[in-house]
């Protein structure tokens, strides 16, 4: 069963005891009077929102979602990509943190990841120019995918992707409705407790004589630690993208660290 949004936005303000206080039954059409009329309420709806987006970004950075592209459901395209014959660049969905597996349609086979400089070394000044079908990818940038050789034929590219939540939302979505209704599709169930926690740990520290508590951010960030491990910095994130499906024996990057460490971060 989804996630209502109204719902977990109520659940959140249950947690940190600002409902707004006993105003009676909310008017025809609206499900609560804080959702009618935040206004005196200590956090806006808004801003629970706007929390709720930064802490679903920190959930995908400790534990992202996983995703192969071996079907059409609601996460299939973006993991599903097309192909262009005599163009060998691929750009990725913006929810991918980074890809774990590429796998060419045509061929039935995986494509190797490599790095520009070795392909350079193996194939010739002129590899960049070579065309086939593709073998090899590397990633050029963050958010795109360059194979070799240069692809000759249209072709589908099959992701296996680590990501954020594809969810789009925002307050207006729900703010008039008399019931939950509208769910988050792509958060799971066990989610919703972390998240709670997580959204609490920040609404504790806006700047504001009634809300900033430090002790109590500290609190529910301790708890949401215990729940999914630690946040991840954006060097242990790029560390991820770039060592991710690559051969060890060519991995020259400066982000490299040893397998030990590497285990260390899902843990």
């Amino acid at each position: 069963m989804a996630i209502a949004l109204l719902s977990l936005i109520e659940n959140i303000r249950l947690r940190l005891d600002d409902l707004g206080g006993d105003r009676g039954a909310p008017t025809a059409g609206y499900y609560a009077t804080w959702q009618e009329d935040d206004s005196v309420c200590l956090w806006k709806n808004t801003e629970l929102v706007g929390y709720l987006k930064s802490a679903l970004l920190d959930m995908a950075g400790r534990i992202p979602w996983t995703t192969g592209g071996s079907s059409s459901d609601i996460v299939g395209d973006p993991t599903r990509l097309s192909v262009t014959s005599g163009n060998p660049e691929v750009v990725l969905h913006d929810s991918t943190l980074y890809v774990d597996k590429v796998f060419l349609a045509s061929s039935g086979l995986f494509l190797e990841k490599t790095e520009s400089t070795r392909l350079a070394y193996l194939y010739g000044e002129n590899w960049i120019t070579n065309t086939d079908t593709p073998t090899h990818y590397y990633e050029p940038q963050r958010g795109l995918l360059r194979l070799y050789p240069i692809p000759i034929i249209n072709d589908e590219l099959q992701l296996s992707v680590r990501r954020r939540c594809i969810d789009e939302f925002s307050w207006s979505d729900v703010s008039s409705e008399d019931t939950p209704t509208i769910t988050l599709d792509d958060i799971p169930n066990d989610l919703e407790e972390v998240l709670i926690l997580a959204v609490c740990g920040i609404a504790y520290k806006k700047h504001d004589p009634d809300t900033l508590d430090i002790e109590m951010a500290r609190e529910f960030s301790r708890m949401v630690d215990e729940m999914v491990g630690p946040p991840v910095s954006w060097k242990q994130k790029e560390a991820r993208r770039i060592n991710a499906n690559m051969d060890t024996a060519i991995r020259g990057h400066s982000y490299f660290r040893s397998s030990v460490a590497q285990d260390l971060d899902w843990n």
